[in-house]
C-alpha cells in the first residue's frame, strides 16, 4: 500500500492525482517533466527553441494530437496576479471607507449600505479582467496587453482572426458592436466552447475560458514545470477570492433586498387595515347622520349615549379595494354621543394583525400592531336598538 502510494503524486496544474511515472495528467493533459519520454521537452525548453513539435495531448478522456510551442511572449504571470488582487484588495477598502467611513458601530451598518453591492461589481470586473489576461496568456501574448484600451482589441482580432488590422473595425459605432459579437463567437471556436455562448454570455464564458483546461487552437505552449505550478495556484487563490467575496455580496444583498420588502409588505398591510378603518367609520357616521342605521344591516346595542357598530367583515360591507383578494376583516365603531361632539371609536383585525379600540383621531401606521381577536366590550347580551 505505501509503495503504491509512493508511486502517486498530484498534478501541478489541476491537483489530480497521477503516477509519478506517468507521460500526462488524464484530466488537463499537463505533460510530467519526471518521464522519460518528457525530458528532452524540459531540454528543449532550455534550449529556447520556439519551432512547433507535435505530441499527444488527453482532454476529458480523448486522445487528441495537439500542437506544442515554448512559451516566450506572455510576461511574468506572477506579476499578472499580484497586480489583480493587490489593486482589487485596494478598490475594496477605498469602497469600504468612502460608503462607511471610520464611523462603523456595527455590522448591520455595513449590510444595510450599498458596499454589498459594489464589492460584487468589482469582485464581477475583476475576475472577467483576469480571465482576460489568462486568454492572452494561452494565446502566447502578453497578459498587460488585455488592460490597455483600444490597443487590446486588436491583440483580440490577432487572437480570433490572426489579423490586427481587424481592430480597426471595432472602433466604427454599431458596426463595431455587432463585429464585437464575432470576435467573441470567433474565441469561443478557437477554444473548442459554443461561439454562441461566449458571444451571448461574455461575462460567465470569459471566465471559463480563462480558468479552463482547454488550450488555444489546440496549442500547449511550453512553460517551465514551478511556473505551471505556481499559475496553478494564483488562479486557484484568485478564483475562490472572487467567488467567496460574489456569494457574500450577493447574499447580503439580497438580505436587505428582502427586509426592505418585508418593510414594506408591513408598510402596505398597515395602510390597509388603517384604510379599512377610515371606511367604517366613514359608513358609519354616514349612517349616523341620516338616521339609517337599523338591526337589519348592523348588530347595535346602547349603553346610555355609547353605541357598538358590528362589522362581520370589512371589506364586504364598504367595498374596499382587494377585499376579495385577502383575508376578511372584522371589527367593530364605538360610537359615542354622551359629550357635546359624537366620538367615534374603532377596533378591527384580519385574524393576525390590527388593534384593539382607539380613538379614531389617534389611529396611525403604528397603531396596527399583532391583534387576532376583536375584544367586545359591551354586553353581547342587550338587544338591539336603533337610534
Amino acid at each position: 500500500m505505501n509503495e503504491e502510494q509512493n508511486n502517486m503524486m498530484t498534478c501541478p496544474k489541476c491537483g489530480e492525482a497521477m503516477r509519478v511515472d506517468a507521460r500526462y495528467c488524464m484530466k488537463c493533459g499537463y505533460l510530467n517533466s519526471n518521464n522519460e519520454a518528457n525530458k528532452n521537452i524540459q531540454k528543449y525548453i532550455n534550449k529556447g527553441n520556439s519551432s512547433n513539435v507535435t505530441t499527444y495531448h488527453v482532454s476529458n478522456g480523448e486522445m487528441k494530437v495537439a500542437n506544442m510551442s515554448v512559451s516566450t511572449n506572455v510576461g511574468n504571470t506572477l506579476i499578472c496576479f499580484l497586480v489583480n488582487y493587490l489593486v482589487y484588495l485596494l478598490l475594496i477598502g477605498i469602497s469600504f471607507y468612502t460608503i462607511l467611513g471610520k464611523n462603523v458601530t456595527d455590522w448591520m451598518m455595513v449590510i444595510n449600505s450599498p458596499f454589498p453591492l459594489v464589492m460584487v461589481i468589482l469582485s464581477v470586473i475583476f475576475l472577467s479582467t483576469y480571465a482576460m489576461e489568462s486568454i492572452y496568456i494561452k494565446a502566447n501574448k502578453r497578459w498587460w496587453m488585455a488592460l490597455i484600451p483600444i490597443y487590446n482589441l486588436f491583440i483580440l482580432a490577432d487572437i480570433t482572426f490572426h489579423k490586427k488590422i481587424y481592430g480597426v473595425i471595432t472602433l466604427i459605432p454599431i458596426v463595431g458592436q455587432i463585429f464585437m459579437l464575432v470576435m467573441l463567437y470567433q474565441l469561443g471556436k478557437k477554444f473548442e466552447y459554443n461561439g454562441f455562448l461566449v458571444a451571448i454570455l461574455p461575462i460567465i464564458m470569459i471566465p471559463v475560458i480563462g480558468f479552463g483546461y482547454r488550450k488555444y487552437e489546440n496549442c500547449d505552449y511550453i512553460r517551465e514545470e514551478k511556473e505551471i505550478q505556481r499559475d496553478y495556484k494564483t488562479k486557484k487563490i484568485f478564483l475562490v477570492t472572487m467567488i467567496l467575496m460574489i456569494i457574500i455580496g450577493l447574499g447580503l444583498t439580497f438580505y436587505t433586498r428582502i427586509k426592505a420588502s418585508a418593510e414594506n409588505s408591513k408598510s402596505l398591510r398597515n395602510y390597509y387595515i388603517v384604510y379599512a378603518a377610515d371606511k367604517i367609520v366613514a359608513t358609519t357616521r354616514d349612517k349616523v347622520n341620516k338616521n339609517l342605521i337599523n338591526c337589519n344591516e348592523y348588530v347595535l346595542r346602547d349603553y346610555k349615549g355609547i353605541s357598538y357598530v358590528y362589522y362581520p367583515d370589512v371589506g364586504k360591507k364598504t367595498f374596499l379595494l382587494f377585499y376579495h383578494m385577502r383575508d376578511p376583516i372584522e371589527g367593530y365603531v364605538k360610537v359615542d354621543t354622551r359629550g357635546d361632539e359624537t366620538k367615534y371609536y374603532v377596533s378591527l383585525t384580519d385574524g393576525t394583525y390590527g388593534f384593539s379600540e382607539t380613538l379614531y383621531e389617534d389611529v396611525k401606521f403604528d397603531t396596527v400592531v399583532e391583534y387576532k381577536e376583536v375584544s367586545r366590550t359591551y354586553d353581547p347580551k342587550n338587544e338591539c336598538k336603533a337610534f
